[in-house]
């Protein structure tokens, strides 16, 4: 059964989390693990068992296995948010190419390279199930022995050249959520147009001006950032637009890693505030119907937690249908005395005037509006010579610039949604 292929495992179904695989990842030349590389390609050759081999088709085989290790070099030197993450390989074979291959990667060597790892000891493998996750990997204690004995660290990391940094996806029809999560969805190719163009040339000059910047973890500089915009259509044959989703995801670990973990990054040797817009998914939903903004938190609600009060109205808010069950997040953070429909009640009787925006999927619109600001954020960061690294609707600065960026935050706001978000900053 040929695998499908869910582009992107933020959105996979499954319900092990994921880190998906990045085909531009590979070691940097001269460094440790350019090295360890050679070694475990040199080590599969031989079990290969060949007499005789073109050196361009070793090549390709050295080419993959040096960006699977890449990969699960970059798992294994940040603490991710969760233990039991994978790293999540397509294997399918698709025909033709789209703009967001590598051009020079053996995208059909992927799975021979993940079995003969596997041989070897050197990961762990879990197949492809229909509907429910892709092909995941997980790297062996000897092969972490490995990286530890050679000294690898995140410098070692490269990226090749090439990457698309605006990417389509559409929701595959007729898709169900699977164990709490959304639907897969579906890589489109497209056609450019002046609205992308624009656009890609924006994230070029986020990402030049954060790889300019001296951002480090544990004292340590991160491997090349490479940020990325995900937009969505919701349904395939809808005409290929940009208007929906837009979220800055990719190369940056403090997307991904540990609360514990983003502590310790430094941006120009200083230590990092969070600057972001307080109660922006709500906010943002006011600002979307053209409502003034709430007067009071909108996530302080009798007998619900701040977390399970913000779970649930971004729930109700995201969601295409009415809320008639809770899913597992939710039954766990609001106990077992709230149902659906008590909980609809709480969330109407706290916001009466986006009663009638429950349910009817303004997730992505209001994706797209956060994402569109921290854009515009970001670049003005750059025109000041300020650092930030985007956080969804945050924002992490060094401490001495938290005030400055706190105002740029502000300035936006007013000036693409007709208001003045309220900002806060912790860490400072």
């Amino acid at each position: 059964m040929k695998e499908d292929l869910t582009a992107d495992s933020r959105w996979s179904p499954d319900t092990t989390p994921a880190l998906f695989f990045d085909p531009y990842l590979e070691p940097r030349d001269g460094k440790p693990l350019a090295d360890v590389a050679l070694q475990i390609g040199g080590r599969l050759e031989s079990g290969l068992g060949l007499r005789w081999s073109r050196t361009d088709a070793m090549q390709r085989r050295q080419t993959a296995v040096s960006t699977v290790l890449a990969n699960l070099a970059l798992m294994a030197r940040v603490s991710l948010k969760d233990a039991d993450t994978r790293l999540a390989v397509p294997t399918a074979i698709r025909a033709g190419s789209t703009r967001y291959d590598r051009s020079d990667f053996p995208k059909r060597l992927l799975s021979e390279t993940l079995q003969q790892m596997e041989r070897s000891g050197l990961v762990q493998r879990f197949e492809y199930a229909y509907r429910r996750r892709a092909t995941t990997v997980l790297p062996t204690s000897e092969l972490l022995d490995m990286l530890d004995a050679a000294g690898v660290e995140l410098t070692d990391l490269g990226r090749a050249e090439g990457d698309e940094s605006i990417w389509l996806y559409a929701r595959r029809e007729n898709a169900k959520p699977l164990g709490g999560k959304p639907p897969p969805k579906d890589l489109i190719d497209y056609q450019d147009t002046d609205i992308t163009i624009s656009m890609r040339r924006e994230m070029e000059a986020i990402n030049e001006g954060l790889n300019a910047a001296d951002i480090r973890m544990r004292g340590k500089s991160l491997p090349p950032i490479h940020l990325k915009r995900n937009f969505i259509l919701r349904h395939g044959g809808d005409p290929k637009s940009f208007t929906l989703g837009g979220r800055l995801f990719g190369g940056g670990p403090w997307l991904w890693c540990s609360k514990a973990e983003r502590r310790d990054i430094t941006i120009g040797g200083e230590e990092i505030a969070e600057v972001d817009f307080k109660s922006a998914y709500p906010n943002l939903a006011y600002c979307l119907l053209g409502l003034p903004l709430p007067e009071v938190d909108p996530y302080e609600i009798d007998g619900l937690s701040r977390d399970a009060a913000k779970l649930a109205l971004l729930s109700l808010l995201s969601r295409a249908t009415p809320m008639k069950t809770l899913n597992a997040d939710l039954r766990e953070l609001l106990g077992a005395s709230w149902s659906a429909e008590r909980l609809v009640r709480a969330m109407e009787d706290k916001h009466p005037r986006l009663r009638g925006a429950f349910g009817k999927d303004l997730g992505l619109e209001l994706m797209f509006l956060e994402s569109t600001l921290l854009v515009s954020v970001l670049m003005r960061l750059r025109e000041r010579g300020l650092v930030g690294l985007p956080l969804h609707d945050a924002v992490l600065a060094p401490r001495s610039q938290a005030e400055d960026v706190a105002a740029i935050m502000r300035q936006r706001s007013k000036k693409l949604l007709g208001v003045e978000l309220p900002v806060s900053i912790k860490g400072q």
